[in-house]
């Protein structure tokens, strides 16, 4: 590190903090620029694209009962409230133990289960503040809040079962509903209560009996049980029961009341209120930008502001050598320069990249706040680690792209560099920010970030994959661009004029 650091202050002339700080600062500025430009930009794409698959239902009330089947069915957010902890059990599929939580089995099986026949759904895992604030502010349609510490209070409940100090126990899901839940005499909230939610109260019941037959009475307090095994077993059968509350939220729009089989009953009624849902659309700022619009605009532009970050280091670090700021091939210029070998102005590309990986991630990180609605808020369990987690996440796409840039551009030349920079810009800012908003069915990296703010162990599964191939990428890119360089300073540095 000594010789790095001695070679940069070489290179600046002592200069060294005015080296980096133009890039850096010119980077940041782009990331800026582009978040408030993408924010409002991706909103809006977001919002005309959810509209064209609710606007047949509006125009026409008479006429769309025979469209509505052709369009795109709607889909709805659902939000999840857990607050519970892992604990050792006895394992449900073998014969050995496990840390289990059955509130991140319930909202498993909400996501990955059962699914309504007429509107898909989008569950994310929150707190239960902050599943409630969705529904009210409209983010959400329903909320589903689990029992606090429902883990650790289930597995004193099976003890104490044994012991026989409490008769079967019950444990209350609160599902908040919204105006929108509750329109159209609760259509989504019937279908999605007795699709969705019944099926995951079955599962997690199931699970509950598995663990308390295998629990036994041996593991209990007391020797002598008074209860056996298969007594547990019916005890625990209807584990769950559901209360639904009302809570107060955007007015909603019919989405079903002129195309649904089952919405029999109140064509007449819900008729005359489908034109004055027409108008809202246009009055409601209350819907407020989705996470998923915003999650795409803070992506695309922390990987503009990381392509910025490699042209600009890869020009000042060219220019304080005294080499043309573009190489245009994968060689060095004979003019008379500073006799540093490429490898050497490679590696102190890298450590200005990664000078300035750190403050852009940062402020990534920082803007996640910024504007409306704070990305954190949607943060699950253990938030503190996540947004570690997701700051690193985000080091590690930033540091990705601008040391892939920079290693194409000095081992093949600057022209490939630049197609390589042409196509990082173009799928980072177009083709996987539409993918996303379009389809939001959590794809690439903008669906993994999108896990890790409101994911549950599932993350382990889908994550690290992503992490284990950028890693890969980087270290290839690397390794494989410093081993470039070096034959390049063996065959041609050796020959330069100094004259």
């Amino acid at each position: 590190m000594r010789r790095f650091f001695a070679v940069a202050a070489i290179l600046s002339r002592g200069r060294t903090g005015r080296m980096y700080l133009w890039p850096i600062l010119a980077s940041l500025c782009v990331y800026v620029i582009a978040l408030s430009i993408l924010v409002p930009l991706f909103g809006l794409a977001e919002r005309s694209g959810s509209n064209e698959g609710a606007l047949p239902s509006a125009p026409t009330p008479a006429t769309t009962t025979q469209e509505q089947p052709h369009g795109v069915p709607p889909n709805f957010s659902i939000a999840v409230g857990t607050d519970d902890e892992a604990q050792e059990m006895p394992a449900i599929q073998s014969a050995m133990t496990d840390y289990l939580s059955f509130s991140d089995e319930f909202f498993t099986r909400l996501k990955q289960g059962a699914v309504a026949p007429d509107f898909s759904t989008s569950e994310r895992e929150l707190s239960p503040e902050s599943a409630r604030a969705q529904v009210e502010d409209g983010t959400s349609v329903l909320a589903v809040l689990l029992p606090k510490d429902l883990t650790p209070q289930v597995m004193g409940d099976i003890r104490g079962y044994y012991r026989g100090d409490i008769d079967a126990p019950s444990y209350t899901i609160t599902v908040l509903a919204s105006p929108q839940a509750l329109n159209e005499d609760t259509f989504i909230l019937d279908q999605y209560q007795d699709q969705v939610i019944r099926q995951a109260e079955e599962h997690v019941s199931e699970q509950i009996r598995i663990v308390a037959h295998k629990f036994g009475c041996e593991d209990g307090a007391q020797q002598n049980c008074p209860r056996s095994q298969q007594d547990a077993e019916r005890a625990f059968e209807r584990s769950f029961d559901v209360r639904v509350d009302d809570v107060s939220g955007p007015p909603p729009v019919d989405y079903f009341s002129n195309g649904t089989q089952s919405q029999g009953p109140r064509p007449t009624t819900q008729s005359p209120a489908a034109a004055p849902q027409a108008t809202p659309p246009s009055t409601p700022p209350a819907p407020q930008l989705s996470l998923n619009a915003k999650i795409s605009a803070l992506l695309s532009a922390l990987v503009l502001g990381a392509v910025t970050l490699a042209m600009l280091s890869s020009g000042a670090v060219n220019r304080a050598a005294g080499l043309q700021l573009v190489i245009i091939g994968p060689w060095r210029s004979l003019s008379p320069q500073r006799p540093f070998p490429r490898r050497t102005v490679l590696s102190q590309k890298f450590g200005l990249a990664a000078a300035g990986a750190l403050p852009l991630t940062m402020t990534a990180g920082i803007s996640s706040i910024w504007p409306g609605r704070n990305i954190l808020d949607s943060l699950g369990a253990y938030p503190s680690l996540r947004v570690l987690a997701l700051i690193g996440f985000l080091c590690l796409i930033c540091l990705t792209a601008a040391i892939v840039i920079l290693a194409v551009s000095d081992a093949l030349g600057a022209l490939v560099g630049a197609a390589v920079a042409a196509g990082t810009i173009a799928w980072g800012t177009v083709w996987s920010p539409l993918a996303s908003l379009l389809g939001p069915s959590r794809s690439g990296l903008w669906g993994n970030i999108q896990l890790l703010i409101g994911g549950n162990r599932q993350i382990i599964v889908e994550l690290v994959p992503t992490v284990v191939v950028l890693l890969a990428i980087l270290v290839s890119a690397l390794l494989g661009s410093l081993a470039a360089t070096a034959a390049y300073d063996r065959r041609f540095s050796t020959q330069i004029n100094q004259s």
